[in-house]
């Protein structure tokens, strides 16, 4: 019986790189074109960030309010993203003709989408595609092998998650952008010593906290990281770790004023709301009984055999407590509505975020145990369900090999996306999309595990 020879079957591609390229861009572009609606509903998160877009763009002064014409300060959402919008309702002036009924629509009609908001979905297309590229660049710079670049290409641009999230006005796809081009930016910085890349990758690390707030924690892992990884490969540490005190000052200078723009209007620093729920729901899922526990692995599997099946055969009170609708997400959901109405909404969430710590505090034992049902839900994948485990497997395999070949600079690359997933881990209730922006990372350490070899330092970064 013959070998199979992949290598043989690839060498295609490999001679004719530049046409291959040029068929996937061609498919890429041609797919997203033809997927994208120009009308449609508009709701969830996405009715914030475009309300928020629409007040910067025509009051001036970033809120999401339900009132067209309220000009009081907001804090409730991160604002990156709804900057990113509001230069959609500069380019497009219809947006905001007529008081924006499609957005502030009367009482008892449905909000719609507006047709122009369809070119915020080609914008995220391209977007996704520079992510493509700079992964799959970042790739070929690392291994010095054009295949596997170019396979990451196919992966990061037609990854499930991210693909789903150019046709939604979420920030996801700008979260992803952000972080491989910061990753990228510190890669350039160290390895090659471009110190302009150091204030570069500030000023993206900034940009990034102030869309998603979380990196405000997660930049100091990546900082010190790289720190760690300056000193360790003993190469040119004083201009590294200069270049490293320049980044952190531009990072601040993006996300900072945003803070003493809060403490000023709301009496304390902060980039945005809502980690109060979050935390109340988790504290909950904590306390669940032992039934539910183990129900939510099939549950959140996302794969619809596992969660039809438990719910033909299992009661209905096993899991009751993990449905979106009734249980502990709408309870919470429910008790931070009644608290703002009540105390308002900063009130209601540092509320709901005391309790929620200190409910974590007097059951750290249930709080750790729940750690695994919520990492198992944080690595769910929209197609693949359960076998998506298989890229994490790979991401921290990589992870593992660079330590043992002493490649500190792939570890420090990779820290990000494991202080992202340990944060929501330990601190949220584990919805699949908080991970689903570091995917290209994955991909990226997933690639590597297959194109490195393992026992070898010939991969090393020098």
């Amino acid at each position: 019986m013959r070998r199979f020879d992949f290598a043989r079957l690839t060498q295609p591609i490999e001679n004719h790189m530049g046409i291959a390229i040029l068929v996937f861009v061609v498919v890429f572009c041609g797919l997203s074109a033809a997927k994208f609606e120009y009308k449609g509903s508009l709701g969830g998160d996405a009715v914030q960030y475009v309300k928020g877009a629409y007040h910067l763009a025509v009051q001036g002064v970033y809120n999401n309010s339900s009132d067209r014409d309220d000009t009081q300060p907001g804090h409730s959402r991160a604002p990156g993203y709804a900057f990113f919008l509001t230069g959609f309702f500069k380019a497009f002036p219809q947006l905001s003709e007529g008081g924006a009924k499609w957005l502030f629509p009367p009482e008892g009609e449905k909000r719609q989408s507006h047709p122009a908001l369809v070119y915020v979905k080609y914008v995220q297309a391209l977007l996704l595609l520079a992510t493509a590229f700079m992964t799959a660049w970042l790739v070929w710079d690392y291994t010095n092998k054009r295949l596997p670049a170019y396979w990451t290409l196919w992966f990061v641009g037609f990854h499930p998650f991210l693909t789903r999230y150019t046709e939604r006005l979420y920030r996801e796809v700008l979260i992803a952008f952000l972080i491989i081009a910061f990753t990228l930016a510190l890669y350039l910085a160290i390895k090659y010593r471009k110190l302009l890349m150091y204030p570069v990758a500030g000023l993206v690390l900034g940009f990034l906290t102030l869309t998603s707030p979380q990196w405000k924690y997660i930049g100091i892992v990546s900082l010190t990281a790289a720190g760690l990884c300056l000193v360790l490969r003993r190469d040119a540490v004083f201009k590294g770790l200069a270049g490293l005190v320049v980044l952190a000052v531009a990072w601040g200078a993006v996300f900072y004023p945003w803070e003493l723009r809060n403490q000023e209007y709301f009496g304390r620093k902060f980039i945005a709301t809502g980690g109060g729920v979050v935390l109340e729901i988790r504290s909950q899922y904590n306390l669940m009984p032992d039934s539910a526990f183990w129900a939510s692995f099939a549950y959140w599997s996302r794969a619809p055999i596992f969660k039809k099946s438990l719910k033909k055969y299992a009661d209905e009170e096993i899991y009751a407590p993990l449905v979106r609708e009734t249980g502990i997400y709408r309870t919470a959901k429910n008790k931070m509505a009644a608290l703002a109405d009540e105390k308002g909404e900063l009130a209601a969430d540092l509320q709901l975020k005391k309790e929620g710590i200190e409910r974590i505090l007097q059951n750290p034992w249930k709080h750790l145990r729940m750690c695994i049902p919520i990492a198992f839900r944080l690595m769910m994948n929209p197609m693949f369900s359960v076998l998506y485990i298989g890229v994490y497997y790979l991401f921290f395999l990589t992870i593992y090999r660079s330590l043992g070949r002493h490649d500190w600079l792939l570890a420090a690359l990779l820290a990000s996306p494991v202080a992202l997933f340990g944060l929501n881990v330990l601190a949220s209730h584990g919805l699949p999309r908080y991970n689903g922006p570091a995917a290209p990372l994955l991909v990226l350490g997933a690639v590597l595990a297959f194109a490195l070899p393992s026992k070898t330092s010939s991969g090393k970064l020098t």
